[in-house]
């Protein structure tokens, strides 16, 4: 088992949130820019609240320039997402599997990915939750 079980409060709002919807995508990429960014969408360089007519492609992962900085990014740009390999959808997955304890070798197959990947991704989980 891997121990994080419900423990972190990610693995347990993907959880929560796990439903035949989550195989939207706009229902994944919703999921996780609350997670990674509670407080809303903001320029991670100057602070700026993203615009209303930006919002849905801030939502969707699109690459935005700030109208007061000037800095390009992202909804990951500065957060514990940022230069991952995964896909939302993976993420999301992966950590709704983890809070419903589901062991790393079917985690990986059920995403695709190495189960060196998964455990990887559940120490950052953990990280995340000694910081939290």
């Amino acid at each position: 088992m891997n121990h994080i079980a419900m423990k972190n409060p990610i693995a347990t709002s993907a959880a929560a949130a796990f439903s035949a919807d989550c195989l939207r995508r706009e229902v994944c990429l919703a999921w996780l820019a609350g997670q990674l960014h509670p407080a809303g969408a903001r320029c991670p360089g100057c602070g700026v609240a993203v615009a209303d007519r930006q919002l849905e492609r801030w939502q969707s992962f699109g690459r935005l320039q700030c109208p007061e900085c000037g800095k390009f990014y992202t909804a990951v740009t500065g957060t514990w997402m940022s230069g991952a390999k995964l896909k939302p959808n993976q993420i999301f997955v992966l950590a709704a599997l983890v809070a419903m304890d589901v062991d790393a070798p079917l985690i990986a197959a059920a995403i695709g990915v190495s189960e060196v990947t998964v455990r990887f991704w559940i120490e950052k989980f953990k990280t995340l939750e000694a910081v939290s």
